[in-house]
């Protein structure tokens, strides 16, 4: 699960959201595409600057959500194939 968080003040930009989710290579590629990001060690996640728009954010989010759903779904239908 991916989880957004608002911030007032952020670490690295006055107005950002965090994002975190548990490790996932594909799920980071993702992240990485986005301009203005920073990773935050202390916290796992990422500070994405707000001018990387709002709807920008979360349609980067249903994406990232929509991949890893597939790619779970995919990995489940080889370690159990059905006859």
């Amino acid at each position: 699960m991916i989880t957004v968080e608002k911030l007032e003040k952020g670490t690295y930009f006055d107005d950002a959201f965090k994002i975190s989710f548990r490790y996932d290579p594909t799920t980071v590629a993702k992240v990485k595409e986005l301009a203005e990001r920073r990773y935050l060690p202390e916290d796992r996640a990422w500070e994405i600057c707000e001018i990387e728009t709002e709807d920008e954010v979360w349609h980067s989010v249903a994406e990232m959500e929509a991949e890893k759903s597939e790619q779970f779904q995919k990995e489940n239908a080889e370690a159990d194939p059905k006859e």
